[in-house]
């Protein structure tokens, strides 16, 4: 049976669709295969990304001002207010607990509001590069992304791009109104991959990195 969730977020079963035989049923979370992008996400490409059939039924890519309203929420949780000039303390804020690095084991994340970001690196300049130090999150306008490191993490409205041959991963938000609760578990009807959600000020956030390949989409780390 399949765990689906209906649109007011509740699960249900589904006796009748059989899974895909790589997804494993019944266990919330991650599926250890590191292979099949599930633990860490998928890198997505600009016009990837922008495909209006890569992100989930009901779930879009965030705006610089959507990413601008997370950003505050993590400044604030870090107890620095709205403009937080402790970039690391909001870099830690937004991101997982055990998967950094350990070059500084004093810079792992302290996932303040439960954004569980994991820092899956990616592609740059012709090649993979930095697993396990950075992680940067797609936004809607043309090529721009927020960046996050074990050292620091920009407000949105200082997000640049560096080049256009760049792959990062994705985070889709929805209103906070769609589901009911304050966090879950919600199932891709495309593919059946499961991914966390949780409510954060006005907004559900995926806490997981989007992992939708289709028919060609995205990259898993190499």
């Amino acid at each position: 049976m399949i765990e689906e969730r209906d649109n007011t977020g509740q699960i249900m079963l589904n006796p009748d669709t059989a899974p895909p035989p790589q997804i494993e049923i019944g266990n919330i979370g991650f599926v250890d295969n590191v292979n099949t992008g599930q633990e860490w996400g998928r890198l997505y490409n600009w016009p990837e990304a922008m495909d209006p059939k890569v992100s989930p039924p009901g779930w879009h890519i965030p705006s610089i001002a959507e990413w601008d309203k997370l950003w505050k929420l993590m400044s604030k949780a870090a107890g620095y207010g709205d403009s937080c000039t402790n970039t690391t303390r909001v870099a830690q804020a937004f991101s997982n607990t055990t998967m950094w690095d350990p070059i500084n084991p004093s810079l792992q994340g302290t996932d303040l509001l439960g954004f569980d970001g994991k820092p899956i690196g990616r592609y740059a300049f012709g090649g993979y590069e930095y697993r396990g130090r950075i992680y940067a999150m797609w936004t809607t306008e043309s090529y721009k992304y927020l960046e996050i490191s074990t050292y620091a993490c920009y407000s949105p409205g200082y997000i640049y791009y560096y080049t256009y041959d760049i792959k990062c991963c994705i985070r889709c938000c929805r209103p906070a109104s769609d589901l009911n609760g304050d966090s879950g578990v919600w199932v891709d009807p495309r593919d059946y991959k499961r991914y966390r959600w949780k409510k954060i000020g006005d907004l559900i956030w995926m806490v997981d990195h989007l992992d939708y390949a289709g028919t060609n989409y995205g990259a898993i780390y190499a």
